[in-house]
């Protein structure tokens, strides 16, 4: 049996990548011998991630697999450079195999002013120190590879996609869900579920549920971290009647959300934040949604529109005032609800996370 040790933040509030990794690493267990190592979120401090290059590249390992994104790296990735350079060293000495798992790609394309030149030598510093050091490179969208090849030259890669989870079985109706949460039975409830984030577009939720006030709105979340607080209190301050925001929930609480909606909404959209473009590559939220079968409505991303034309297990939309038509449109025609629904379907069969084990299982046996 492949053994492995799996880095990664670990699978509390603050980080999607660690839930990722969570329910990846419980499909993964039946197929190979997991240890799991966990990097600290939003630190400035760099003996953590020393730390945990020494011990991943160092131990008893046919495979380290890290999973990315250069937010969870330090304040501009810094421990990139730190964390890649010393584990590269260490597995060859070992005769390791390194994997990498691409959560987001930045790009050249994606850095913004100012002192643009420098920052785009940087992002392609940072793009050729992971390419150097995995001896497979897995990303979770087609769009996160182009751009990632783009940036630079790697020699093998797999497009896997973010895994759909086995949602646990029901123990509430959507009516109790509803009344648990303080709504009637009859009530429309449109969520938008998750963190809460000017990248996730959670602004829009005012402007909808003040353009529908017949139907009840629900940002069924919080901030990850206290820099989106001001943002959360600017939307909670705007809020009509008909919008309830949650802040942070517990698992049982998030999963009473996702039963009691009719609709989620997911106006994710790009931003401008720390001197790069942040798109949206993937969604954790929309594979839940799939999971426990409520439609979605999405901004018209590259990954959302891809899901929409290549699935139909999704519907985007551009702006507020088509996003209030489409949620009006979807509401009164219940068609449109069985027929999202079934596509969700065929998209979960295809996109299991058992499924998803079994091809990082192969790509553990091809390194090795």
């Amino acid at each position: 049996m492949v053994k492995v040790s799996l880095v990664s933040t670990p699978p509390d509030d603050n980080s999607g990548v660690g839930k990722y990794t969570r329910d990846l690493k419980e499909q993964l267990a039946e197929f190979v011998k997991i240890e799991s190592r966990f990097i600290p979120v939003d630190s400035s401090n760099p003996i953590p991630f020393i730390k945990n290059a020494l011990a991943a590249g160092s131990g008893d390992h046919d495979v380290v697999h890290v999973q990315y994104d250069y937010v969870l790296f330090g304040r501009f990735s810094i421990f990139t450079a730190v964390f890649f350079p010393l584990l590269y060293l260490l597995t060859r000495f070992n005769s390791t195999s390194v994997v990498i798992t691409m959560h987001e790609v930045i790009n050249e394309d994606l850095v913004t002013p100012p002192v643009k030149n420098l920052k785009v030598v940087y992002v392609k510093m940072l793009n050729l120190i992971l390419a150097k050091t995995a001896d497979h490179v897995i990303f979770l969208s087609p769009q996160t590879e182009r751009r990632f090849t783009k940036s630079v030259s790697v020699q093998n890669t797999s497009q896997i996609p973010h895994g759909v989870t086995e949602a646990d079985a029901k123990d509430l109706t959507i009516e109790a869900a509803k009344q648990k949460l303080g709504y009637h039975q009859q009530d429309i409830v449109i969520t938008e579920p998750g963190y809460v984030s000017p990248r996730k577009g959670s602004e829009m939720m005012v402007s909808l549920a003040k353009r529908l006030p017949e139907y009840e709105f629900l940002l069924a979340g919080g901030s990850p971290r206290d820099r989106h607080n001001e943002y959360i209190e600017e939307i909670m301050e705007q809020a009509p009647e008909n919008l309830q925001v949650t802040g942070i929930l517990s698992d049982d609480e998030y999963e009473m959300a996702y039963i009691a909606s009719d609709l989620i909404i997911l106006p994710y959209q790009e931003t401008q934040q720390g001197g790069v473009t942040n798109t949206v590559a993937q969604s954790g939220v929309f594979n839940d949604c799939v999971a426990r079968e409520v439609p979605v409505l999405a901004s018209d991303c590259e990954y959302f529109t891809t899901l929409q034309e290549e699935w139909g297990c999704i519907e985007v939309f551009t702006g507020s005032n088509d996003a209030a038509n489409k949620i009006q449109g979807y509401i009164e025609g219940k068609d449109r609800r069985s027929q999202l629904i079934e596509q969700m379907g065929k998209f979960r069969e295809a996109n299991s996370m058992r499924e998803i084990a079994l091809e990082h299982q192969n790509i553990y046996r091809s390194v090795v």
